[in-house]
């Protein structure tokens, strides 16, 4: 059996060879374990590098983070993944890409950019607004061009372009996902941008001062108080003023 194909006579134009376009779930998380390839190219005086150190209430499980300097132009970013020929970070099934961002201040500008490698005409940007502390951010590239290999991700803190001069302060940013890629939820320790309360399941010891301000009985500066269950009911250690045992909870002597 001979088979034949793309068989040439002068003057005949070899047919392009197609490359389907794939669309990697891709988790840029910067632990040692990281497979995403990810690599910082810095532009307009921005500096970015991964750290163990970063503000607690991020990521849960996470070693490392990269810190993100908010200085230079004010259009100064980090390149931080190239996917690789014929690869594109959102697709028609996931158009979202999420990311842990810690931000000094609320109010900020952050944004998330998309490109092809092979023309940076070719990209699509997505703005979302910071709050305070460690937040789960969503960019919704909904819309993109379904044409465009966009394998090339670069991220922009404080983006000030029209908004005024660079902070010169820290960021942190962490699981950045792609393509419905699954990055760790944020933890709750110093986290002020979300997530929820943390219970307090220690002991106290809770001490009183000055609750009587008609001063009509006598009180040490340093006196212990009973904590009664009926919050109309406060009386000095002591003294018969309880209608009943039941009326007392949960106090100690130091």
């Amino acid at each position: 059996e001979v088979l034949f194909d793309n068989i040439s006579f002068p003057g005949a134009t070899k047919p392009d060879v197609v490359i389907p376009r794939t669309t990697p779930s891709v988790l840029v998380n910067f632990e040692t374990t990281d497979s995403s390839g990810y690599s910082f190219v810095n532009f307009g005086g921005a500096s970015a590098a991964v750290v163990s150190d970063a503000p607690a209430g991020g990521s849960v499980a996470s070693v490392s983070a990269v810190k993100l300097v908010d200085q230079g132009d004010c259009w100064a970013g980090t390149t931080f993944l190239n996917a690789g020929v014929k690869a594109s970070l959102v697709s028609a099934a996931n158009p979202i890409v999420k990311a842990n961002i810690y931000s000094p201040s609320a109010g900020k500008t952050i944004k998330l950019k998309l490109e092809s490698a092979v023309n940076g005409g070719d990209n699509k940007e997505v703005d979302v607004t910071s709050v305070a502390g460690w937040n789960t951010y969503s960019f919704d590239f909904t819309g993109f061009n379904a044409a465009v290999d966009y394998n090339v991700a670069s991220l922009f803190v404080n983006f000030t372009c029209g908004g005024g001069a660079k902070a010169g302060a820290n960021w942190y940013a962490d699981d950045v996902a792609f393509n419905g890629a699954t990055g760790a939820a944020l933890g709750t320790s110093g986290n002020t941008g979300g997530g929820d309360p943390v219970a307090f399941t220690g002991n106290a010891v809770i001490r009183l001062a000055g609750v009587d301000a008609t001063n009509t009985y006598n009180r040490q500066a340093d006196a212990d108080y009973l904590v009664p269950r009926r919050t109309s009911h406060i009386h000095q250690a002591g003294s018969s003023w309880f209608n009943s045992a039941a009326d007392l909870c949960c106090f100690k002597r130091s």
